[in-house]
């Protein structure tokens, strides 16, 4: 009864709940470990082999010295390995490891590695990959293409093989034709709709990365790229906030991985005085942390920016700002984006006063 029993409720819960395909096992850290450690930590295991089958007080004496002696063994070599490795980061051999570093460290502190499940319309849960890409691609074809009953026109041959002759320029007139015919999903007042929803407006939505709003402002994008420096910030906080790096090195990792985080399409915004404010106060607040200080340290801005060899951003971000427009100065003249270049006319020579 009791395995009929058992059979019923694996084969309903594999029903249900889907089949694992396991948790990998942690995997100890090892690449610190010496001839002594491995000397120890076998005369240990052998120890506990021999009290497993013979607990006499001879075998437990001699299994507790053992196991004293690895702790002992691990301590100094765990010790000495990181001694050396944090020795190794003021070399410049060693200052690609502070990123391996800073990846482990991001790593351990995650609670779960990754979670692989999605249920399809019949509430049919899937745990394998192909399983799981199929039923997105479903999904998906379903939603964009749900309600478009446009039927596709099958060629009889090849384009390739036909002789076209010539063939005249397309006009302008009859691009503007062609645009107006096009089918529109939408409704009149301009609603769009997806699988029977009407999409909501919003003012601001973010498109590449970046945070466009309705009046052209970049207040959303700047707070947007800030929150997305302090999530880096964030996910290498054990090492950066690590005592026993060096501040150089710290300020490298904090140009590399943070402040260009910051700065991601920085080229082209048109930037008030709030806005580099902004920048400014989070990326000092960055580099006191950094450093182990605070406001309260009463300690000055240059002392901070001299010690992890950071420069301002607002200097940064006047650099993003130039070489963006020589790329645009390398163009040719009939080039798209020359097209909102005010350009002064040559050879006229402005007249006195205010212009207006």
């Amino acid at each position: 009864m009791w395995r009929k029993m058992a059979t019923c409720i694996r084969k309903i819960a594999s029903e249900e709940f889907g089949l694992s395909q396991g948790n990998r096992r942690e995997v100890k850290d090892t690449w610190w470990w010496n001839d002594d450690v491995q000397k120890a930590i076998k005369e240990k295991k052998d120890c506990y082999k021999r009290l497993h089958h013979d607990k006499c007080a001879d075998n437990i004496e001699k299994y507790r010295i053992a196991k004293k002696s690895a702790e002992r063994a691990v301590s100094r070599a765990w010790g000495q390995a990181y001694d050396d490795l944090y020795q190794r980061l003021d070399t410049k051999q060693g200052e690609k490891d502070i990123y391996r570093m800073a990846k482990i460290r991001e790593m351990k502190t995650r609670d779960v590695n990754q979670v692989k499940c999605i249920k399809d319309e019949a509430n049919q849960l899937f745990v394998k990959n192909e399983e799981i890409k199929n039923r997105w691609k479903e999904y998906f074809n379903k939603l964009f293409n749900g309600g478009n009953e446009s039927s596709t026109i099958e060629l009889d041959e090849p384009f390739d093989d036909n002789n076209m002759g010539f063939v005249r320029r397309i006009q302008e007139y009859e691009v503007k034709e062609a645009l107006k015919r096009m089918k529109c999903h939408g409704y009149e007042d301009g609603d769009v709709s997806l699988d029977g929803q009407v999409v909501p407006k919003k003012d601001t939505f973010r498109y590449l990365g970046s945070m466009l709003q309705k009046e052209g402002d970049i207040d959303e994008d700047v707070s947007h790229r800030i929150k997305a420096g302090w999530l880096k910030w964030r996910q290498a906080a054990g090492v950066l906030c690590d005592p026993r790096v060096p501040h150089k090195l710290k300020g490298k990792f904090y140009r590399t991985a943070i402040r260009s985080a910051m700065l991601y399409g920085a080229e082209c915004w048109p930037t008030k005085r709030r806005h580099v404010q902004q920048l400014s106060v989070a990326e000092m607040r960055m580099l006191r942390w950094i450093c182990g200080h605070t406001r309260r340290d009463r300690v000055r801005n240059d002392d901070i920016r001299e010690r992890v060899g950071v420069a301002p951003i607002e200097e940064k971000l006047m650099q993003h700002r130039l070489r963006w427009f020589g790329h645009i100065q390398r163009r040719p003249e009939e080039a798209p984006v020359h097209i909102g270049i005010i350009r002064r006319p040559k050879n006229v020579k402005r007249g006195r006063g205010r212009p207006t």
